[in-house]
């Protein structure tokens, strides 16, 4: 990364951001923040809506095949070891965890909020691990917001990719910050918040066995004369990083996320 000095928001700035983040009108009144105003709204808990059978019988399948295999996740060895399997990984893959609300004309289950929320109720159950990648993909990561806001063209390009089981996330960072990255064995994630140029310089090979030197830009929201969507970049060189923009690369034959 360059050497160019990094602004700071004052204390004061920091909490007026986060005041004025608070919601003010209040459309859909929270039932626990009313218990600890001293009201106690059981109208909004009560009559629980009726379950919706046709989704159960949906998701059933996808559920049965969930439960038999958190009985064999070896927790206490993730936990000893800080890595989870492999092996893990590629079955959750198969089953479609990785895209239980991910419309199935894009390859993944098409199941409900609902039946997301019981799957991830049934992992966190057993491990917290799997719980936090699980949850950290579908609700921070990627194909929620891509679900919400993105084009059908971004659909189509990201979310079979998603489903399949490339597992996104969330990087967030204070908003006069420029030129942060965060760098592991298979992704690079560039945030510049400023509307000037910022190099920055791709890490060669780690001590991944499968990296092999090039990265690929898979989520790129920069001005159309920055990076080029897709392309790929070769490590120990530098580019730059054009305007408020965040970008996402991918090592080229990541074995988590492959590049097609």
């Amino acid at each position: 990364m360059s050497d160019i000095s990094v602004g700071t928001a004052s204390e004061r700035e920091a909490r007026d951001v986060a005041e004025s983040a608070r919601e003010t009108e209040w459309e859909h009144p929270s039932f626990v923040r009313e218990l600890f105003l001293g009201r106690f709204r059981l109208d909004l808990i009560h009559p629980h809506p009726p379950a919706d059978t046709a989704e159960e019988a949906r998701a059933k399948p996808f559920m049965d095949r969930l439960r038999s295999f958190m009985e064999r996740v070896d927790s206490e060895e993730i936990d000893r070891t800080g890595e989870i399997p492999e092996s893990v990984l590629q079955e959750l893959r198969d089953m479609g965890a990785f895209g239980i609300k991910i419309g199935k004309e894009y390859g993944g289950l098409g199941l409900s909020q609902m039946s997301y929320i019981r799957a991830i109720e049934m992992v966190t159950a057993k491990d917290g691990s799997l719980t936090a990648m699980l949850s950290a993909h579908q609700s921070i990561g990627v194909p929620q917001p891509l679900k919400l806001f993105g084009t059908e063209e971004q659909k189509r390009k990201y979310f079979p990719r998603l489903a399949k089981g490339a597992i996104s996330a969330f990087a967030l960072t204070e908003v006069d910050a420029r030129g942060q990255r965060v760098v592991d064995d298979d992704f690079v994630v560039l945030f510049n918040a400023h509307h000037d140029s910022v190099p920055f310089r791709l890490p060669a090979k780690t001590l991944a066995p499968h990296g092999d030197g090039q990265w690929q830009a898979i989520v790129d929201t920069a001005r159309d004369d920055g990076l080029v969507p897709d392309g790929v970049f070769e490590a120990e060189s530098t580019y730059p990083l054009e305007g408020r923009s965040l970008v996402l690369l991918m090592r080229v034959g990541s074995t988590i996320a492959p590049v097609t």
